[in-house]
């Protein structure tokens, strides 16, 4: 798992999107039976420190919670040593479409224009 946690270090603009997210959730939250959707566990609120929000992504699943995902290979650019790959290979654990992790970025478009372009982030593309 790849996992960053961001803090705003009492920002104004920070706590607002932390109460932006947690809005967001909640008008899902009302879409879904109880126990249907997971709870929002990203946000942590701390008197000490301030809000803080934690992401991550999960590189493999379990294959018995995906039966019928299909496998996408892993590159070496995100695997260099196999590890990964090794528990693929087990047949435990799959690697897919809803395991890669896109970004968008902001380019010029000509004219003071921005078009947003999206991208497969790769290992070593925030160092």
């Amino acid at each position: 798992m790849q996992a960053v946690t961001l803090g705003g270090l009492d920002s104004p603009t920070f706590d607002h999107t932390i109460a932006a997210v947690e809005e967001i959730f909640d008008i899902f939250n009302r879409e879904f039976k109880d126990g249907q959707l997971d709870t929002l566990d990203i946000v942590v609120h701390n008197k000490e420190s301030g809000a803080k929000i934690k992401l991550s992504n999960q590189c493999l699943m379990p294959c018995k919670d995906a039966p019928d995902m299909e496998a996408i290979a892993l590159g070496k650019d995100v695997d260099p040593h196999g590890i990964l790959e090794a528990l693929i290979r087990k047949g435990t654990h799959l690697h897919g479409e809803e395991n890669r992790v896109l970004y968008y970025t902001v380019m010029e478009a000509g004219k003071g224009g921005q078009r947003y372009g999206m991208n497969t982030l790769n290992h070593g593309s925030l160092q």
